[in-house]
């Protein structure tokens, strides 16, 4: 296993597409919060410290609920390409001479991709983090709420890289895993909450069919970073109540871990 895992962080520091995706999500980050921060001096910061606004800052508008958490997307494709390379450059069968153990090969990789994604995700808010405290003229206090803001955007962009390399595992190609990683939150669960919200408005049994709404993954794991979402109220109004942090974390994380499993199951068993 240690074998593995070296090999597999010796790959992944020495791809440049590693390098450019973190880079990249650092220097939008650094100029994004600052333009944000800077518009938004005027608001007064809370009593509590920490505001709905110095939040929204930090994670580019998605503790809001109405933007999506950008970079998930951004490191997430790090997980796509981790196992994506594989076979776009015809490297797994080097990959797997060197590690004969394919089980040991996929564990290696979510390890080091949930590694990255972290520490990436990290950085990038405590970039936001830095910028809010010197261009938004507040003092922002780096209190509970905060940490676990970061903490909460974190896990989900760790568990988003984690999904990309799956997808990547089960589809067997860098492009298709990639529009699969995109559509999922963008697309295809915004259609099915909509579709399940509406049945639920308009049915004898609202409560059954609308908790399905909860248990979309993505949807759910937003929960671990989102402070003021109007999706929530949305859900209220539908009689449907929204998974908290904890419980939205645990279902986007078993999610993720199904999709692992099938893919760790269909890696052992196929051709290479």
């Amino acid at each position: 296993m240690i074998a593995a895992l070296r090999y597999e962080w010796t790959r992944l520091l020495t791809v440049r597409s590693t390098y450019w995706l973190i880079i990249g999500t650092l220097v939008l980050y650094f100029f994004a919060t600052m333009a944000v921060a800077i518009i938004t001096e005027s608001v007064e910061a809370s009593s509590t410290g920490g505001t709905q606004v110095d939040a929204a800052i930090i994670t580019l508008g998605a503790s809001t609920g109405f933007a999506p958490l950008l970079m998930a997307y951004i490191i997430g494709v790090i997980g796509v390409l981790s196992m994506g390379h594989e076979y776009r450059h015809q490297m797994i069968r080097t990959t797997l001479t060197a590690v004969p153990k394919r089980w040991a090969v996929v564990l290696a990789k979510v390890i080091t991709v949930a590694v990255v994604a972290a520490i990436a995700s990290t950085l990038a808010m405590l970039v936001g983090f830095v910028n809010a405290s010197i261009f938004s003229g507040r003092d922002v206090a780096f209190d509970a709420e905060l940490r676990g803001l970061i903490l909460g955007a974190m896990t989900y962009t760790a568990l988003f890289a984690l999904a990309g390399l799956a997808f990547a595992g089960l589809v067997r190609n860098q492009t298709g895993a990639i529009v699969t990683m995109l559509a999922m939150p963008i697309v295809i669960e915004p259609i099915v909450r909509t579709i399940l919200l509406i049945k639920a408005a308009t049915s004898g049994d609202p409560g059954a069919i609308g908790t399905l709404a909860r248990y979309l993954p993505f949807e759910a794991g937003g929960k671990m970073y989102t402070r003021a979402d109007m999706s929530d109220m949305i859900d209220t109004l539908s009689g449907v109540e929204p998974l908290g942090a904890v419980g939205g974390g645990v279902c986007m994380a078993a999610f993720v871990g199904a999709l692992l499993l099938l893919m760790t199951v269909l890696f052992v068993r196929r051709d290479a």
